[in-house]
């Protein structure tokens, strides 16, 4: 069973090694921020943004997103960037790169009041929450009414060959949500779905302990017991 406090144990464990070995993480944050740039969302507000990262890790998607340019924010002012993890060892290493405001938080709990963000983000995170109708409600509670919500998840079919190989092993990846959950989900926490894209990315390693130790250096525990 994935729980939160295997999921932070993982994380605080691995954080100095993160950002070794997260090619795609950053790759996806990349393609976030484009959407986000894409979408004009900083164009139509006359103030800067309050953003929130959801899951911020060590703080990649925080950094992008600071900067982005001016054109794209809607002015010349910084956006107000916020990040909150489950991980005090990823927080800490964010704090090292942007002295930006950061808080230790599960995501089905975020510490923040009513209506406060314009946009929240979050980049390879939310595979990890156990309660997506409970932590995308919360998104949407902090959200300003005309907010948006941005954010990538791995689905079910992540590391598909590792659970065909070891079907006698809980690979944590089996139990992350599909489509139709998150859709559901998100449905149930009030949200209007405007896009969803799916995004196939292939990495080949010589052995399959070449693979389990890539994914222990970035705190993903490959089997789920």
């Amino acid at each position: 069973m994935i729980t939160a406090e295997r999921v932070k144990k993982s994380y605080d464990r691995y954080a100095r090694k993160y950002d070794a070995g997260t090619q795609l993480q950053r790759s996806l944050a990349d393609k976030l921020v484009k959407a986000i740039q894409d979408d004009d969302v900083g164009a139509r507000h006359a103030v800067p943004l309050q953003v929130l990262d959801v899951g911020c890790g060590t703080g990649y998607l925080l950094e992008k997103m600071g900067t982005v340019p001016k054109e794209a924010r809607g002015g010349d002012c910084p956006h107000f960037l916020f990040g909150c993890d489950i991980s005090f060892g990823m927080l800490s290493c964010a704090k090292n790169k942007l002295s930006n405001h950061y808080v230790q938080s599960n995501a089905a709990i975020l510490p923040f009041s009513d209506y406060v963000f314009d946009l929240v983000v979050s980049n390879a995170a939310y595979q990890w929450v156990r309660d997506l109708k409970t932590a995308f409600g919360e998104v949407k509670r902090v959200l300003k009414p005309a907010g948006k919500f941005y954010f990538v998840v791995f689905n079910n079919k992540t590391l598909w060959q590792l659970q065909e190989v070891c079907k006698e092993i809980n690979v944590a990846s089996k139990n992350f949500p599909d489509k139709d959950k998150l859709c559901l989900s998100l449905a149930e926490a009030g949200f209007k779905i405007d896009l969803i894209e799916a995004f196939h990315y292939e990495k080949y390693y010589k052995d399959l302990w070449e693979l389990l130790g890539a994914l222990k250096n970035i705190g993903s525990t490959s089997a789920d017991n």
